[in-house]
């Protein structure tokens, strides 16, 4: 059975904890990174790539201070090579702005967009 490997990107707490928590309950997890806004996913991921593992999925937050998630995709799309070819990123948002889905829409590498009031169930959906 393939194990995957998580990169959860939010700033709130609460929802990091529950999605964390669901997440280490499914068999087919291996390990979850957690970053609190975009700079911090950046530097997760220049350690991860220096440690040839695989990143599976990607579960990006949009409204985060230091570095908002797209201003994280801005950098990501045009970096990360090997990581984009091998992972799937999906925005978590609880932003029902339409502009918010158009704008991530633009950006290639995501997958698809999730509800924070859906998370959980969405994101066991995707990784079982």
């Amino acid at each position: 059975m393939k194990k995957y490997n998580i990169l959860l990107i939010d700033d709130d707490d609460v929802n990091t904890f529950f999605v964390q928590h669901k997440l280490s309950s499914i068999s087919s997890v291996n390990e979850i990174l957690i970053a609190e806004n975009g700079q911090d996913a950046l530097d997760k991921l220049d350690a991860f790539e220096a440690d040839t593992k695989a990143l599976d999925f990607i579960f990006l937050d949009i409204n985060m201070p230091v570095m908002n998630g797209f201003e994280f995709l801005e950098i990501y799309q045009t970096s990360y090579n090997d990581i984009r070819n091998a992972s799937q990123l999906y925005i978590v948002s609880s932003s029902n702005h339409p502009s918010d889905r158009e704008k991530a829409n633009t950006f290639e590498c995501v997958k698809g967009y999730i509800d924070k009031d859906n998370v959980i169930e969405d994101i066991t959906e995707i990784i079982t």
